[in-house]
């Protein structure tokens, strides 16, 4: 077994471990966007395809191995509201404190949360819950004159 080899599972490890994670700290989930978790699942699937029919060593089991743990832990992240931050995506974790408001506005779906860093939105994020719900549970993260319920 070669050293990327060792590095790819390595990698692999800890981002099964970090997917763990988020799915454990997320307290209120955002509604998932399906075409995202199949495009990921059908990506995974076909590298797994492709990776059972090709591989010819064991360093290419592993890096194609790689690949598909890869795209299963993007199809698993969840996105909502933690007890720490809310989290948007992989690159896309926002911490209350850094954050200067959230509108919350009720839609037919529920409530869409928008998250700005001064006049910029920087996160989106779609819930089944009121907009109720969702003020008081970040009524505790984040001081209540930042959190603003936007009806119509």
């Amino acid at each position: 077994m070669s050293l990327l080899s060792v590095a790819y599972l390595l990698i692999a490890i800890i981002s099964v471990g970090v997917t763990i994670f988020d799915i454990i700290q997320v307290r209120i989930h955002a509604q998932p966007k399906v075409w995202r978790i199949l495009l990921y699942l059908a990506v995974a699937a076909f590298s797994l395809v492709l990776t059972l029919q090709q591989s010819q060593h064991f360093d290419d089991l592993v890096s194609g191995a790689f690949i598909v743990v890869m795209f299963i832990c993007f199809a698993c992240w969840q996105k909502g509201l933690a007890d720490a931050a809310m989290i948007g995506g992989l690159g896309s974790i926002r911490l209350y404190q850094n954050l200067s408001g959230v509108v919350l506005q009720a839609n037919a779906g529920g409530t869409l949360l928008l998250a700005q860093a001064g006049q910029v939105t920087v996160l989106k994020l779609q819930f089944r819950q009121s907009p109720t719900d969702l003020q008081s549970f970040l009524v505790d993260k984040m001081p209540p004159e930042q959190i603003q319920i936007v009806t119509g």
